[in-house]
């Protein structure tokens, strides 16, 4: 029995040491978290154009595929949520209407190059989707809003399997209405986010 538990330690320690070992920065699949700083704009068209602009924190986790499809070229694609807390009110004359963001989702190419063998530069674009919810005295609402995100970021390999990046986002977000007053109010977000991550490759 103990010499079972000796050879069973010692290969689940050998696959232990062997999974960082064969893991590559910036080829193959990962795991991460990120935070960091989030601004949302909301142009109101139902209040007269007001812009609603409200900045807070932002975190959430990501995870990926990245491929170097050449020594100095990475391609790949990741999908992402996040939370946020922003909230703003605006007033047509007669209705308060509270909004808050809620979460975001994105599913996103990533495409860069890389500078010797540990930063990686790159850029990435793709589908995004926000949910808001609004309220006024009798009622609340929630309503999702697609968009396209883009922008771009470096990422610097620490460790063999360990990458920390900063990253700047823009996303423009379709308009909307929420059925929650008598007139037609149209909400047309756009946020912007600069956000620190980590991310573990395996």
């Amino acid at each position: 029995m103990k010499k079972l538990i000796l050879a069973g330690t010692a290969l689940l320690t050998g696959t232990v040491i062997a999974v960082p070992a064969s893991a590559e920065i910036f080829n193959g699949l990962y795991i991460g978290a990120q935070a960091g700083y989030d601004k949302n704009a909301v142009n109101v068209d139902g209040s007269g154009g007001h812009i609603n602009n409200k900045s807070d924190l932002a975190y959430g986790v990501m995870a990926g595929l990245d491929l170097k499809v050449s020594p100095n070229i990475v391609a790949g694609v990741e999908a992402d949520m996040s939370l946020n807390s922003n909230d703003f009110n605006f007033s047509d004359g007669t209705t308060i209407i509270d909004g808050k963001a809620k979460r975001e989702f994105s599913l996103t190419g990533r495409l860069g190059y890389l500078l010797a063998d540990r930063i990686l530069f790159y850029g990435k674009a793709g589908y995004a989707n926000e949910s808001f919810r609004f309220s006024d005295s009798l009622s609340t609402s929630k309503h999702n809003f697609d968009g396209f995100k883009y922008g771009g970021g470096v990422e610097v390999g620490l460790l063999p399997n360990l990458g920390v990046r900063l990253e700047y986002t823009r996303t423009n977000y379709n308009s909307g209405s929420a059925p929650i007053t008598s007139t037609a109010t149209t909400f047309s977000p756009d946020t912007s986010r600069v956000m620190l991550g980590a991310s573990f490759y395996f």
